[in-house]
């Protein structure tokens, strides 16, 4: 299941909705009573050396609405993402095209991809 997660509006991030995998959501929420405690290794200054960036626990909706909770959880484990990526922009690097995924019934924001055949067309 994906789930649909808005980001923070006038932000870099808040390009549109995206698809979410719900990862540790379903382990924390409604079925489960896994801990979630975000970790990030962050380089420091000297570019030679890390540190360990250990967060408080996410609080996980716990509704008995199963399809409801890993909604809320994926939302939030996001946003623990999200801000991590805010407070260190310079060591994020997406490679792959984060809003390819949709929610249902959202329209792709990406051009679609020319064939092989197109692109050797073009070429000529």
């Amino acid at each position: 299941m994906l789930a649909a997660v808005p980001a923070a509006p006038a932000d870099p991030l808040a390009a549109s909705l995206a698809a979410a995998f719900p990862g540790a959501a379903p382990a924390a929420g409604s079925g489960g009573r896994a801990a979630v405690v975000p970790a990030f290794i962050v380089r420091n200054p000297d570019m030679r050396s890390h540190r360990i960036e250990v967060q408080d626990e996410v609080q996980v909706q716990r509704s008995g609405d199963a399809e409801a909770d890993m909604a809320e959880n994926t939302r939030r484990f996001v946003k623990v993402i999200e801000d991590a990526a805010r407070r260190h922009p310079e060591q994020f690097l997406w490679t792959h095209r984060r809003y390819r995924t949709r929610p249902r019934g959202m329209p792709p924001i990406y051009p679609p991809k020319r064939s092989s055949s197109s692109a050797t067309a073009a070429k000529r």
